[in-house]
């Protein structure tokens, strides 16, 4: 049965190809070559950084800490995919009335929140571990393991998350949906976060730690990392050295490791799994979000900034995002990141002063607004699902539903984000004008990339999935992610650029560079904003049914 389950699903997956094909051949094409192009040259990057590992004599420990910081990178993201495949899909009852047996339903499904998992994982991890194996210069016999290896790699963060979720399902009940899933979330997040302040105290990257890097003096900068030796990602890191050393016997213990974690988490899950995931669970556990108190009715005042239609759409929005139980935990975890320049304090003196610890705080709230960002807007669209349809038969035309997908978007990423800012002048006691500088960036980049993230996911929609996971469609979501990048580096680059030519070439009036790189970068929000909202404003006045 369990074969005959994944036979199926690779026959959808082909199924899903040709279909993409029929319809868009052209895009098709571009995508292609353009997750070809991605490949190519994070696989160069990673090709480069080697190269200086070589050079430095600190191979060994790179792979390491690529292995390692790869395996945080899939573990930290884990939590809203791994429990939307395994725990709400809509295909359970269509499953559990055929005779197929619950441990192969389970078994399925945890492949499948694998495979959910390490979609973003694939741009950046598969090139990365190619790389791996070229600097450690494997043998040709040795390559054709890498899949293999590639596979238990991603498969092992999963199956951890797919453990701690029933563990608290398990504890908590099944009528606890919400609460294991943000319990299990909060715990992943704290523990990538302390761990990342921890490598990062470890290494004693200061004022002057950077500086040594570049002029090769990298004793006491760069250091051996104990949590990545001892960390799983370890084993992973160490078979791919030991290939290439052909010692056989620390090959053997490597890969023994690897496939004892993998194999015994596996049987755990599925074990649990099959007794909790009941045909009777799974029903009182989808009944569990519809438990809710009395709507609190909107307040006159916040209505009046909007049309009644855009109003009504935004509050609506709002209400489905506090009952979601897949986006209040995406959105919540890189509130985490927040805290990593203040734990870095506590631990490394040369980030105790404010003009040290304020660009660190400025890097965490700028990573937080752009996963929000892209979390939030891309996925605004999809969450409507089927009930699009009944939107589009209402007066509310496509544009005002884009208005207030971006408003809702904006005004929460943009809230965050402006809390955010307010804490960290606050605490490191910033003047005003500092603080107001800041938060002019913070809500005109909020709206740039929410305008863009509701434009593309508008333009490449996605209203039919088999669980909240699959919201955004494959093509938004790679575009998306090049666009909000492209539009955060434009940014920087203008500002950047700006500062260069004043202070390199002692220009008479810098007010008036500075002022043309303000004009510059609204011009850049305004076309990040309007541009994608009128395509996808088109796009959603024409889009056919889906059956």
């Amino acid at each position: 049965m369990f074969g005959l389950m994944m036979r199926l699903r690779l026959l959808s997956g082909r199924n899903v190809a040709r279909e993409m094909w029929r319809r868009n051949p052209i895009v098709s094409v571009a995508v292609g070559l353009l997750a070809t192009a991605l490949f190519g040259g994070v696989y160069v990057g990673f090709l480069f950084i080697f190269g200086i590992a070589v050079r430095l004599n600190m191979l060994a420990e790179t792979i390491y800490q690529i292995f390692y910081f790869l395996f945080l990178f899939l573990l930290a993201g884990a939590v809203p995919f791994v429990s939307a495949t395994l725990l709400q899909s809509s295909d359970y009852a269509l499953l559990y009335s055929s005779p197929v047996p619950p441990r192969a339903i389970v078994a399925a499904k945890l492949l499948d929140a694998t495979v959910v998992n390490s979609l973003q994982f694939a741009v950046l991890g598969v090139p990365a571990i190619a790389a791996c194996a070229s600097a450690a210069g494997l043998p040709p016999w040795a390559w054709l393991l890498v899949p293999l290896l590639v596979a238990l790699f991603v498969l092992l963060p999963a199956l951890l998350t797919a453990f701690g979720l029933l563990i608290a399902l398990a504890t908590l009940g099944m009528r606890r949906l919400r609460g294991a899933i943000t319990l299990v979330n909060a715990i992943t997040g704290a523990v990538v976060c302390l761990t990342i302040v921890t490598e990062i105290g470890h290494q004693g990257l200061g004022r002057h730690g950077f500086a040594q890097i570049l002029s090769g003096q990298t004793s006491g900068v760069i250091q051996t990392s104990a949590v990545a030796h001892l960390a799983p990602s370890a084993w992973f890191a160490r078979l791919m050295l030991t290939l290439n050393e052909h010692d056989s016997g620390e090959s053997l213990r490597a890969g023994g490791l690897i496939l004892l974690a993998v194999g015994g988490l596996f049987g755990a899950c599925v074990a649990l799994g099959s007794r909790l995931l009941s045909a009777a669970n799974v029903a009182e556990e989808s009944d569990s979000g519809l438990l809710y108190g009395e709507e609190r009715a909107a307040r006159s005042g916040w209505r009046r900034l909007f049309s009644s239609p855009v109003a009504a759409l935004v509050r609506k929005d709002f209400t489905y995002l506090r009952r979601d139980s897949v986006l209040p935990a995406q959105l919540g975890m890189p509130l985490i990141l927040f805290c990593i320049p203040f734990v870095l304090a506590t631990q490394n003196r040369e980030f105790r002063n404010a003009d040290e610890l304020y660009p660190v705080a400025v890097l965490m709230t700028a990573v937080i607004i752009f996963m929000q960002t892209s979390i939030l807007s891309l996925s605004s669209i999809g969450i409507e699902s089927r009930a699009f349809w009944i939107l589009r038969v209402s007066p509310n035309s496509g544009a005002a539903l884009l208005t207030a997908k971006f408003w809702m978007s904006t005004l929460f990423c943009g809230g965050i984000g402006i809390a955010l800012t307010l804490l960290t002048g606050l605490m490191l006691r910033l003047s005003l004008t500092a603080v107001a500088i800041q938060l002019a960036f913070v809500v005109l980049c909020t709206a740039g990339l929410c305008g863009l993230g509701v434009g593309l996911s508008a333009s490449l929609p996605r209203f039919v999935y088999e669980n909240p996971a699959h919201r955004v469609s494959a093509w938004a979501l790679i575009l998306g992610f090049f666009t909000t990048t492209g539009y955060l580096l434009l940014t920087g680059g203008i500002f950047l650029g700006s500062y260069l030519f004043v202070t390199q070439t002692e220009f008479y009036a810098p007010r008036a560079v500075f002022a043309f790189a303000v004009f510059l970068f609204l011009t850049l929000t305004a076309f990040a904003i309007f541009v994608p909202l009128g395509v996808g404003a088109r796009r959603l006045e024409s889009y056919p049914w889906e059956h």
